[in-house]
């Protein structure tokens, strides 16, 4: 769901959610298959493309916090891009 650099680190770590032990009900698949989209998007800084991604899978399930945090980040973004040798990967800044 994400890659993220904590402090103190150089090198990214990738973040995963298990989201069902069994199949998922269509309303996850739904969203994953948005969130999907929208991750892609989100890493090319097609940001009006990835809000729009990210917003039906919040339509799919309102409550999913990963679509949420997206959706904030591309709005961020949006207004303030990351930089030009920005490589995807969300730095956090605190431990």
């Amino acid at each position: 769901i994400d890659w993220v650099r904590v402090k103190g680190k150089a090198e990214p770590v990738k973040i995963y959610e298990l989201v069902s032990e069994e199949k998922p009900a269509q309303d996850m698949l739904d969203t994953l298959k948005w969130f999907d989209q929208g991750f892609v998007q989100y890493h090319d800084q097609k940001w009006e493309a990835a809000i729009e991604s990210f917003s039906q899978a919040l339509n799919c399930r309102p409550s999913d916090p990963v679509s949420q945090l997206y959706l904030k980040r591309c709005y961020d973004y949006r207004h303030t891009p990351p930089p030009e040798n920005w490589d995807g990967v969300f730095t956090m800044t605190t431990k």
